[in-house]
């Protein structure tokens, strides 16, 4: 069902005559704002017991009932605002309009009714728990991001450069205490990106230096080596051929990293890492698999993530398969479509290559099955030592997964694999997900509101096919929103 028809009217109605009504969930009750300090681990212990059966996307008085009406209607009104390719595309400079025309504080009240409300988490950690208590309602577990990506080379000063460095490393610390806490009932997992810790200049020169599998596990292993003391010089590894400012980097990047990961693991949470640009993707490869070597000896804590878009999808996991196994350590990773198509195909056109990305939207989802389908193959053969998360939208490759999976005999309840969406996106699929019993996650950015909205527009920019594509979704939260006013008194939890 389409909404462009009847969202004006549909928002009137709604403001005019059920004002009451704004701020109460479908089961009539007024909208819980809980306690600061609340105790998550005896609230958790209450939540019921999920029936596992295979998820329904369309039955959207179950998936969605959680939501409030005022949620419901942000929803529609922000991804319909979305759904334009020109909006999405151009959220920076709008947004910098919109800040000079009404001035910060009128701004930021926008944005966090709007945007920031719809697809980040919050500002503080009491907002944090209220979105993961809220998830964990209907079986779903909040992935942790926190908005700190930028081109540290391009920071001006060395000041300016290494204290960025710090905020960031200081940012995904607390980003592992907070997971820990909200995530005590599963495993908790964060991702991030690498260009938070290491510049792009200085993954771009990796990854040119690594492009034969020969040459990237001797790398592997220089990298580890740095990893695990403190006390060795650049001077005495390969890296010595590199400039001082890339040697600066990367002692540096190899400084947070330690750090940062030797956290995560003693808290038990699980490290992400993001794929981003391919140009960039053999650097960040690089440090992943020498972090993997590092902290995945008996479980799978450092995840790395494949982009079925690309050509290269699968040849590219059995080569860092075939570097871990061979190593005798655990394996996890994120499978994702990839959200940089029109950046990289112009980047192709505009450099004369040929263009990484397959040519058509089936070829990546035939790309996509069959990923996901050698990891499930291995993950059934009770190793052990393999873990995925299947983080995409389309309702079709979920549900491939899911036949998959009763196919090989593997268990929806089991640990080793997981389903995954942005949140503020896809929602009936995540809760009809969470409700059937099967392990979900939604992708949580947090931050403060001016940090976290260029992320966000570039984020909007990135997943522009994803937002032009929301019609189905606004259609089954209009209808919901339709049932509930005209059947007030007759909303069940």
């Amino acid at each position: 069902m389409a909404t462009n028809g009847y969202l004006p009217s549909l928002m009137f109605t709604i403001l005019k005559t059920f004002p009451k009504y704004l701020f109460r969930s479908s089961h009539g009750g007024s909208l819980i704002l809980w306690k600061e300090n609340s105790n998550i681990v005896k609230y958790r212990k209450t939540l019921p017991k999920l029936k596992i059966c295979r998820p329904d996307f369309k039955n959207i008085e179950k998936s969605l009932n959680i939501k409030t009406n005022a949620e419901l209607l942000r929803a529609i009104v922000v991804l319909y605002i979305c759904s334009f390719r020109l909006i999405s595309v151009h959220s920076i400079f709008l947004m910098k309009a919109t800040k000079f025309l009404l001035r910060e504080r009128l701004f930021k009240y926008l944005m966090k009714s709007t945007i920031y409300g719809q697809f980040a988490g919050g500002e503080t950690e009491d907002e944090l728990e209220k979105v993961s208590l809220n998830l964990n309602k209907r079986g779903i577990n909040i992935l942790l991001m926190l908005a700190c990506e930028d081109d540290l080379a391009r920071i001006s000063g060395r000041g300016k450069y290494h204290n960025k460095l710090l905020i960031n490393l200081s940012g995904s610390l607390n980003c592992v205490k907070i997971a820990r806490k909200l995530c005590g009932h599963v495993i908790p997992m964060i991702h991030f990106k690498m260009t938070a810790f290491a510049p792009q200049s200085l993954l771009v020169e990796l990854g040119l230096r690594t492009q034969k599998v020969e040459d990237f596990r001797f790398y592997v292993f220089e990298l580890l080596k740095l990893l695990n003391e403190d006390n060795v010089k650049l001077e005495q590894t390969i890296f010595n051929s590199l400039t001082p400012s890339e040697q600066l980097f990367l002692s540096n990047a190899v400084g947070c990293l330690r750090k940062f990961g030797e956290s995560a693991i003693n808290e038990g949470v699980r490290l992400l890492v993001d794929a981003e640009y391919t140009m960039l993707n053999r650097g960040i490869q690089l440090f992943t698999i020498a972090l993997m070597f590092k902290h995945n000896k008996a479980k799978p804590m450092v995840w790395n993530t494949h982009q079925c878009y690309l050509k290269t999808a699968f040849d590219t996991l059995l080569e860092e398969l075939d570097t871990v196994q061979g190593n005798n350590r655990c394996w996890g990773a994120k499978i994702v479509r990839g959200a940089y198509m029109e950046s990289e195909t112009k980047s192709a056109i505009s450099n004369k290559v040929p263009n990484p990305i397959n040519e058509s939207f089936e070829k990546t989802s035939e790309m996509y099955d069959r990923v996901v389908y050698h990891i499930l193959n291995k993950i059934s053969k009770k190793e052990n030592k393999y873990s995925l998360i299947a983080a995409t939208q389309n309702e079709q490759s979920i549900l491939k997964v899911v036949d998959l999976m009763e196919k090989l005999d593997i268990n929806p309840t089991s640990k080793y694999v997981s389903f995954g969406q942005l949140y503020g996106v896809s929602d009936n699929v995540t809760y009809a997900l969470g409700m059937s019993g099967y392990n979900v996650y939604k992708s949580v950015p947090y931050g403060l509101l001016m940090d976290v909205l260029p992320y966000l527009s570039r984020r909007a920019a990135e997943n522009s096919s994803v937002l032009n594509n929301t019609s189905v979704e606004r259609g089954l939260m209009a209808k919901e929103l339709k049932r509930r006013f005209l059947n007030p008194q007759n909303h069940q939890q």
